[in-house]
This record gives structure tokens, sequence and C-alpha cells, in this order.
């Protein structure tokens, strides 16, 4: 596995091949939180012996997606900020508010992921770091977002402008 943390947009067909990355993990999400759905409302006719590990089942697919979508989500805006940094002629408004409408997005999808790794608490375990999703993690991020949201972006928008162009700082670093 050569996890891929950064994209040289530099490089030719890099941005493209990233748009068409998030495209996928969009459909991949939609798919599987769709299953996830479908199978919860089958679980009034599982009997009761199973029913336990069958909600268990609907949640880890339901999780699946909702880690996808995160992975949708980020990709949306890294794009948004790569374009406040490197296009001078980027509307700021309109990209703040692209901003905004993703970061909502995923606070939702934060939020509907709270239930799911309360009910199973072995949802986003990864043994190397202990702990990867859970409760307090989810809240952090819905706490950093929901600043991002309420301090950051408006602070950019009165501002008007991009102070740090900086692309050794991007993504890292975009709001100061």
């Amino acid at each position: 596995c050569f996890p891929n943390y950064t994209y040289p947009f530099y490089r030719d067909g890099m941005y493209e091949k990233c748009q068409g990355e998030s495209r996928l993990y969009k459909r991949a999400a939609a798919l599987l939180i769709d299953g996830a759905k479908r199978l919860q409302a089958l679980l009034p006719s599982v009997p009761e012996a199973k029913r336990d590990e069958a909600q268990r089942i609907a949640g880890i697919a339901e999780f699946m997606g909702r880690a996808v979508l995160t992975t949708h989500h980020v990709k949306e805006s890294y794009f948004r900020k790569y374009a406040l940094l490197t296009d001078e002629n980027a509307d700021l408004n309109g990209v703040l508010v692209e901003l905004c409408e993703i970061f909502r997005a995923e606070l939702e999808n934060a939020r509907a992921t709270l239930p799911l790794v309360d009910f199973d608490s072995r949802l986003g375990f990864e043994p190397s770091m202990d702990y990867m999703c859970h409760r307090e993690a989810i809240e952090w991020k819905i706490g950093v977002q929901t600043q991002i949201l309420e301090e950051e972006i408006p602070a950019l928008r009165a501002d008007g402008v991009v102070k740090n162009r900086d692309p050794k700082h991007f993504p890292r670093d975009m709001w100061t």
C-alpha cells in the first residue's frame, strides 16, 4: 500500500486523476450508505437471536460509506483550497461558499457516524494507532469544522484575500 496524501497537480493528469477519484468515492459512498439503509429496513424481519449481528453488519456497511464520503469531501475541499492558492483571479466568495457547503455536508456525515461507533465500538479501530475513529475523534473533527465555518471562513471573507499563497503550506496553514 502506497497512500498518496498529496497530489502534485503540476504534473500532467494529476488534477484530472484526483477529480476522477473523487467522483468514484462519492458514488461508492452513496452505494454503501444505500445498501446499509436497505439492510436496516430488513432488521424487523430478522429473527431476534440474529438481529444484533445483522444490525452490526448494516452498521459496518454504513460506516464504510461514511468513511468513503469523508474522503470525497476532503478531496473536494482540496480542489477549492488549491484554486484559492494558485488562481489569483479565483472568485474568493464563490469558492468560500462551495467550501462551506462541503464542510456542512461533512458535519452532517460526521454526526451520522456517531450512532454507528456508539453501537459498535469495533468500528474505526486500527490496532497500530489504537483507534482512528471513535466518538471523541469525531467530536474533535466536528469542533474543528465548526470553527472553520464559524470563525476562519468568515475572517477570510472579511479580509477578502488569501494572505498565505505559499504552496508548501498547502493544505495545512491555509487559513492563516
